[in-house]
Order: C-alpha cells, then sequence, then structure tokens
C-alpha cells in the first residue's frame, strides 16, 4: 500500500462512536478549519481537537473528489481511509491501530504541497 498522501479522511462506519480531528503539524494553524456536510443540510466549521459526533455522518469537504478508497478492520469496526483534495484530518479513534496496521503515521502525510 503506498503511503496517503496529505489529503487524509478516517471515518468510521459505526454511528455511536465519536472521533477526535487531528491534522498533520503542516496544517495546526490556529485558523486551519474545513467544511464539512453532514446527514442532512447542517454544515460544520471542524478545527483541531473538534469532536465529530457520529463521525460516520461525514458525508464529505465541499469539494468531493474521491481519489483512492482504503478500508482498515480495527476491532471490529471498518475504517475507510479516504483521500480527498479538501479532507486534511485523521479520526484519533482509528489513528493508534492504523499505526500499528500500515506503519509510521507521518508517512501519511508526506510529500506534496
Amino acid at each position: 500500500m503506498r503511503p496517503l498522501r496529505n489529503n487524509v479522511a478516517l471515518v468510521l462506519e459505526d454511528e455511536t462512536l465519536d472521533g477526535s480531528l487531528v491534522l498533520p503539524q503542516r496544517y495546526t494553524k490556529s485558523n486551519d478549519a474545513m467544511r464539512v456536510l453532514l446527514v442532512g443540510p447542517a454544515v460544520k466549521d471542524l478545527v483541531i481537537g473538534d469532536i465529530v459526533q457520529k463521525p460516520a455522518m461525514i458525508k464529505a469537504a465541499e469539494k468531493r473528489n474521491v481519489l483512492e478508497d482504503l478500508t482498515v478492520e480495527i476491532s471490529g469496526v471498518k475504517c475507510v481511509i479516504v483521500e480527498d483534495e479538501d479532507v486534511h484530518f485523521v479520526l484519533r479513534d482509528c489513528l493508534d491501530d492504523y499505526v500499528e496496521e500500515a506503519g509510521d503515521i507521518s508517512k501519511c502525510f508526506g510529500g506534496g504541497d
């Protein structure tokens, strides 16, 4: 599996779980935010440290251009890692397990501007 580039989202399919958003260090300026489309008409601006209720309900960033989907099974919960040109976050709930499965998470955020 090739390393993912800067734009990574980890979405849990289990709608009962929460997740903390984390961004790669290069995206940790205080004004970093992104808009995601939730189920229904609601749109929320997300920033570092936000808690997402029912992260499976996150559908997309403002522009949806999925380049590749990778599925990781973690503790019986299916996680889908999605590359999208406007998505720059991962859900902390799966981060440690993903690192264990795929190696150093920093590789996921290497290369490209």
